[in-house]
């Protein structure tokens, strides 16, 4: 609840000195919601709109993540997000329901590569080596 008794009040617009945005794309009037708006620039916009599966490759802070979260949020079903990084995993999954998003129509997880081949079961028995497995019958 505001108690907009706090708020200062404003003789005029002219007493406020905005931040100016970090960036707005012109040519893009939507916005995506993740802990903060975000404006995806011309090729984030353009990635966003491709159909998985893909993959996506960039340097540190190009909105990889910002992109694979948001484009997550238009999935129905299980979904499984997978990366190296644990910190990452942790940060992704914090992202993602940053602002209390919730989607009833998803069961996510979200797992660190590591956590991803540890979860695969190996049925008993014993190892084929290669020999064994080339001299198979197709």
């Amino acid at each position: 609840m505001v108690d907009e008794t706090k708020i200062p009040a404003l003789a005029s617009l002219d007493e406020v000195q905005p931040e100016p945005l970090i960036y707005l794309n012109p040519a893009n009037p939507t916005f995506n919601m993740l802990d903060k708006i975000i404006s995806f620039d011309q090729a984030q916009s353009d990635i966003y709109a491709l159909q998985p599966p893909l993959i996506i490759i960039g340097s540190a802070g190009s909105g990889k993540t910002a992109l694979t979260l948001e484009k997550m949020k238009e999935a129905v079903g299980d979904i499984l997000y997978v990366t190296r990084s644990p910190y990452l995993v942790h940060n992704s999954r914090d992202l993602y329901y940053a602002a209390r998003y919730a989607n009833d129509d998803q069961q996510i997880n979200f797992l660190s590569f590591q956590e991803y081949l540890e979860s695969i079961h190996v049925p008993a028995g014993q190892e084929m080596h290669f020999r064994e497995f080339s001299e198979c019958p197709d």
